[in-house]
């Protein structure tokens, strides 16, 4: 993990990043529960403070998180002690500490921008294929290639000296700077092939937020029932629209473990 993300997480930033961004959160639930196994073990690698495994064990889900900062495991332990159980893990993605074929399904919503290495994005994913079992469900979250230009174009930032050359050098190298932090952003063609090279199938690359991130209003929107469930759908239904998918700020790519040969 890049060091000053690692710095920044141990700030205690992460506790509230998903409430700050709720299209984002309320996406991620409607794609994973329409595509997530309806019962199982799931394995949250790089889960933060445990947001979505509090979600999943409300669900009956049988949950293991496992995260590399020490505030959030303590932080997903004491949201686990209030509510629906999963046990949290301090570990890395790049090595868990579970035997081969356990899980049912496998979530990677962090590990893929915060590995700004090939590498160890590359590990990451083969862990989670080793232990998922024979057809078992990788849900990974990515950042888009164009997430700071559509964020800096919709906030006026590009007025700026230096916004654009920025913008466009993150573009080019994948490499999104934002002070001491790095993270990785992904081109939707390139994320689905660092998931199939690592042995998995069926891999579907959605938009998570297509260009929405301008909203203004999106706590309004998502605080009326009728306005909520019509972005919902609206964006449920092109998710998988090159095009939308092309301009989404937040990718999720959704794969299978292959079956294993007879």
């Amino acid at each position: 993990m890049d060091p000053g993300l690692a710095s920044l997480y141990a700030r205690g930033v992460e506790s509230t990043r998903l409430t700050r961004v709720p299209l984002e959160l309320e996406r991620n639930k409607a794609i994973l529960a329409e595509r997530l196994p309806s019962s199982g073990r799931i394995i949250d690698a790089g889960g933060g403070t445990g947001v979505y495994s509090a979600w999943l064990a409300e669900r009956g889900y049988q949950v293991d998180l496992v995260e590399p900062i020490p505030l959030h495991v303590e932080q997903a332990r004491q949201v686990a002690s209030q509510g629906a159980a999963f046990k949290a893990h301090l570990g890395d993605a790049r090595k868990l500490e579970f035997p081969d074929g356990v899980a049912d399904a496998v979530l990677l919503m962090g590990p893929l921008y915060c590995l700004v290495e090939a590498h160890d994005r590359e590990r990451a994913l083969s862990e989670a294929l080793r232990v998922l079992r024979p057809g078992g469900v990788l849900a990974a979250a990515a950042l888009g290639r164009l997430i700071s230009y559509l964020q800096s174009v919709a906030q006026n930032r590009i007025r700026w000296p230096g916004v654009i050359e920025s913008m466009m050098s993150e573009i080019e190298t994948g490499a999104m700077r934002s002070g001491s932090v790095t993270l990785y952003t992904h081109r939707p063609e390139e994320l689905r092939d660092e998931i199939a090279n690592a042995g998995f199938s069926d891999v579907e690359i959605l938009g998570i937020t297509g260009s929405f991130l301008g909203i203004t209003d999106i706590g309004e929107r998502l605080a009326d029932p009728t306005s909520k469930e019509a972005l919902l759908d609206a964006m449920r239904r092109v998710e998988a629209d090159p095009g939308i998918v092309g301009i989404s700020g937040k990718l999720m790519a959704v794969a299978r473990r292959p079956p294993q040969a007879h």
